[in-house]
């Protein structure tokens, strides 16, 4: 079991090797590509095939592995599903790219401005368009728990936000391609606790985490233990659900308020230690049951 971090804040302050090596130093054995940004932005819109080779080069020579991937935002209800789409061509790009990468996993976010009504049937359309791709480059799409902002309101709207409604959708997709990412602190901000969000979840598969901590109010992406997410919890479910992943911090946030050249290799380390004592936890948990049953 692996330990990793979204790549995108250290590749926006640093630079590639500058940014690999200091991941590799603060403890992590692998990384979140996430094309989010606008760094990672810029490797798909040209050159992408020699940037992958590029990135992938400099990867193995920090001895930082890809465990998974993070497809660019942005895709809406007015985008084509088609590779003459500007939006869709990048989600594609982004797959080709991380599977040079050597991940195993991208996740893709579902598309929220749609009518509620057209929800389901809309995304189905979107991912099922997906998948065929996916499947010729051997990758698994990730489909995570959202929310929507209401700013009239001051409320976060969930998607995905109850198990069953991930359950279902699964369900109606019919393919091994698609896995559940299970977000932490989405869940916890649509008032679900994270543990409780994992063990309902029951026979979907998860594919991927995105681990990060908040005060039940913002979203604001902290390390674990930083917030109020009760973390043994969340590995007991964890564990309870054989869960074989990786274990990947979603901290761009908390990164991106120590983003100077001095404190960004210190919040990276103080990052990767909370990693690799839920990694050292969540495998005594495993140990333990495999041993009771």
């Amino acid at each position: 079991m692996r330990i990793a971090v979204d790549f995108c804040q250290a590749l926006f302050n640093m630079g590639l090797k500058k940014a690999a090596e200091t991941v590799k130093e603060a403890g992590f054995d692998a990384v979140d590509f996430s094309f989010k940004d606008k760094a990672a932005h810029m490797l798909l819109r040209e050159g992408d095939e020699q940037n992958a080779l590029w990135v992938r080069r400099i990867f193995q020579e920090t001895g930082i592995e890809c465990v998974q991937a993070h497809a660019p935002l942005g895709m809406s209800v007015e985008n084509k599903m088609d590779e003459e789409d500007e939006q869709f061509d990048l989600i594609l790009r982004s797959f080709r790219f991380a599977q040079v990468l050597g991940a195993r996993t991208i996740v893709v976010h579902a598309i929220t401005d749609v009518k509620p009504v057209n929800f389901v049937s809309h995304n189905l359309r979107f991912y099922k368009t997906l998948e065929p791709y996916a499947r010729e480059l051997g990758l698994k799409i990730a489909i995570e728990n959202l929310y929507i902002y209401n700013r009239r309101y001051g409320t976060f709207d969930g998607v995905f936000a109850e198990p069953i409604e991930m359950v279902d959708f699964l369900q109606k997709l019919k393919s091994d391609v698609f896995t559940v990412c299970v977000d932490t602190g989405h869940a916890l901000l649509c008032d679900k606790a994270p543990e409780e969000y994992i063990s309902e979840l029951r026979s979907a598969p998860i594919g991927a985490v995105h681990l990060h901590d908040n005060d039940g109010k913002d979203d604001l992406h902290l390390p674990p233990y930083a917030g109020v997410m009760e973390w043994d919890k969340i590995l007991d479910a964890l564990a309870d659900m054989e869960y074989d992943g990786d274990l990947t911090l979603e901290i761009m946030f908390f990164l991106g308020d120590h983003a100077s050249e001095e404190e960004l290799p210190k919040a990276l380390s103080l990052a990767a230690r909370a990693a690799d004592d839920l990694r050292w936890k969540l495998e005594e948990r495993k140990e333990e049951r495999t041993m009771t049953r």
